[in-house]
């Protein structure tokens, strides 16, 4: 969902849904109903796509009408992040917000927490103040993750209050396994 210029695979076929990007698969309004029919995808994957949505409820319905009961979902949103219209920015979410949106729209959340901490918080927000200091702190960035690679792991369900990012893996409630919101969609 909101797959901008990603063009990564993500299996065998991935189905890129945009309203604004170039080339997607599906040119979609991500404020609407899906173009899609019920229970036809093996998963998702909604990568800082919700603060975008002017409603993040119906964008998360949406995603669990359209992927299969059981099926993995993978959201993350920014949550210390700067103010990015892209066309909109609307919302920002601590795990805990993202678990109720995600749970209320009929998922069961396997995984949440916070990515990042506070020096990777603090270049996110420098790297707003101008174009230099955006592409030092890439330059940063990319310096110091490869000296970190394979030393440092994320603890699922650990949530720091300087955390950039929140992150969730969901699994499709089972159709009649959750009636109370499966009904209220």
């Amino acid at each position: 969902m909101g797959a901008g210029d990603d063009n990564r695979p993500y299996g065998r076929r991935a189905i890129r849904v945009d309203a604004f990007a170039p080339r997607p698969s599906v040119r979609a309004d991500l404020g609407q109903a899906l173009p899609f029919a019920d229970a036809v995808f093996d998963g998702a994957v909604c990568t800082e796509v919700l603060e975008h949505a002017p409603d993040p409820g119906l964008l998360l319905r949406e995603l669990a009408r359209v992927v299969k009961p059981g099926a993995i979902t993978i959201v993350t949103v920014p949550f210390v992040f700067r103010y990015h219209p892209d066309p909109g920015d609307f919302v920002r979410f601590t795990p805990t917000g993202l678990r109720r949106e995600l749970t209320a729209a009929g998922f069961d959340v396997e995984l949440i927490g916070g990515v990042g901490g506070r020096i990777t918080t603090l270049l996110l927000l420098l790297e707003g103040v101008h174009i230099t200091a955006k592409l030092l702190v890439r330059i940063l960035v990319l310096a110091w993750t490869a000296t970190l690679r394979g030393r440092w792991t994320t603890s699922p369900e650990r949530w720091s209050d300087w955390a950039s990012h929140a992150v969730a893996v969901a699994r499709r409630c089972a159709d009649g396994a959750d009636g109370q919101r499966m009904a209220t969609r």
